[in-house]
């Protein structure tokens, strides 16, 4: 296989990831907005519900319908969600096509890599991936180290 070949069939492998991620991702999204709003349609047709109660469902009704797109990102940027997210898709690109670079080189597959572009692309994709957490166990590990000065 020459490298032509094999950065295509990477490259497609990729594509075809990121579509499953993006459709899994919206059926639950769109799975969760029907849960909500039957919660409310259950909530207005209470008929011991009083009318401020009432108003202020169907204002959050109204208001949800304009906030789900726009306060999605929002959300996701400032929890974060978002950059670990593109941190992680990264480092999984990084990692696979470094380490299958090198790999597919070491095997005959392709011919041609140079390993000197390759190699460092896989470890930094392993160090990205191992990073959050390496990051969580410090963080763990801390408090107790000082209890025990």
């Amino acid at each position: 296989m020459e490298i032509r070949a094999g950065l295509q069939l990477i490259t497609l492998m990729v594509i075809f990831g990121a579509m499953v991620a993006l459709i899994s991702a919206v059926g639950r999204s769109g799975a969760a907005r029907r849960r909500r709003l039957d919660l409310l349609e259950q909530g207005l047709r209470d008929p011991e519900l009083d009318p401020a109660t009432r108003s202020e469902l169907l204002r959050a009704l109204a208001g949800q319908h304009t906030d789900d797109l726009r306060g999605a990102w929002a959300r996701g940027l400032r929890s974060g969600a978002v950059w670990r997210a593109i941190w992680f898709g990264a480092a999984w690109f990084l990692f696979l096509i470094g380490g299958g670079l090198v790999a597919a080189e070491r095997l005959d597959f392709v011919h041609g890599v140079d390993r000197e572009i390759a190699l460092p692309l896989a470890i930094l994709g392993f160090a990205m991936l191992t990073l959050p957490a390496v990051l969580r166990e410090l963080a763990r590990r801390q408090p107790s180290s000082a209890g025990n000065r």
